[in-house]
């Protein structure tokens, strides 16, 4: 079984975008922050996906 299939792709996208918002955010000072606290989230949808699947 392949550790990154276009499914596991798809949801590490949606993670970076949510992250990526987060730093809009915070360059655009409205609010404030820690995206690097995010950073564990990019593993969820790799085990998420391979224990469900």
């Amino acid at each position: 079984m392949p550790l990154m299939t276009p499914d596991v792709i798809r949801e590490l996208n949606a993670v970076g975008s949510v992250m990526i918002l987060g730093i809009a955010l915070n360059m655009f000072q409205l609010t404030k922050l820690k995206v690097a606290d995010f950073l564990p989230a990019l593993f969820i949808p790799i085990i998420y996906y391979h224990l469900i699947v």
